[in-house]
C-alpha cells in the first residue's frame, strides 16, 4: 500500500527515475512479486535441502524450511501472500498466470518424486499429488497464521513441535496412499 513518493522517497531517487525505468505501477508491483519470489527460491536453494528416500519426508522437510524463511522475513512473505490472495482486480490475470507457472512446476517436480510402485493400487498419481500439495499448503498457511504476531525467536522455537505434527498428518496420508510394505 505504499504510495510511489513513499518509494521514490525511501529510495532516494526521483519519480521520473522510477517511471523511466518500470513505466507503470503495475510494471513496478509485477516486478516486485517476481523479484520476492526469486528471493524466496534462493533462499530455499541456500538450504541445499536434498531428496531423502521417502518423499512425505522430504516434503514435510521443504515445508517446515518454507515455514522458518516465512518467519524470517515476515514482510516479504505477507507480501507474496497478500498479492496471492488479495490481488487487485486489474493485476488479477498477470498475477495468476505468473503464480500458476509456480504451481505447475511445483507440482511436476512433486509428480517425478512420488514413487508410483509404492502407491495403493488404483490411486491416480496426479491426484494423490493434489491431495499432498492441499493438504500441505493448508498446514503450512494455519502455521503460519498461528505464528503471526510472535517474534521469530519464538516461532522458530515453536518449529520442532510443528514438525512433529506435521508427521503425523503426513503419516495419515502415507497410510492412505502407500502400499503396507512402504510403510
Amino acid at each position: 500500500n505504499a504510495s510511489t513518493n513513499e518509494i521514490v522517497k525511501k529510495a532516494g531517487i526521483s519519480k521520473g527515475s522510477l517511471f523511466f525505468y518500470f513505466k507503470s505501477k503495475k510494471n513496478l508491483y509485477l516486478y516486485l512479486i517476481n523479484h520476492t519470489i526469486e528471493y524466496f527460491t534462493n533462499k530455499i536453494k541456500e538450504y541445499n535441502l536434498t531428496f531423502s528416500e521417502d518423499f512425505f519426508d522430504y516434503m514435510v522437510s521443504m515445508s517446515v524450511l518454507k515455514m522458518k524463511i516465512a518467519i524470517l522475513e515476515p514482510l516479504k512473505y505477507k507480501f507474496i501472500y497478500d498479492a496471492y490472495l488479495n490481488t487487485p482486480n486489474e493485476l488479477k490475470k498477470d498475477i495468476k498466470k505468473m503464480l500458476e507457472g509456480i504451481f505447475r512446476s511445483q507440482k511436476e517436480i512433486i509428480n517425478m518424486m512420488i514413487d508410483k510402485k509404492k502407491l495403493k493400487e488404483g490411486y491416480d498419481k496426479d491426484k494423490v499429488t493434489d491431495l499432498i500439495i492441499f493438504a500441505l499448503r493448508g498446514m503450512y498457511d494455519s502455521y503460519i497464521e498461528e505464528y503471526e504476531g510472535i517474534s521469530a525467536e519464538e516461532a522458530l522455537a515453536k518449529i520442532e513441535n510443528t514438525k512433529d505434527e506435521m508427521f503425523e498428518y503426513i503419516d495419515i496420508l502415507k497410510r492412505s496412499y502407500y502400499k503396507e510394505e512402504y510403510l
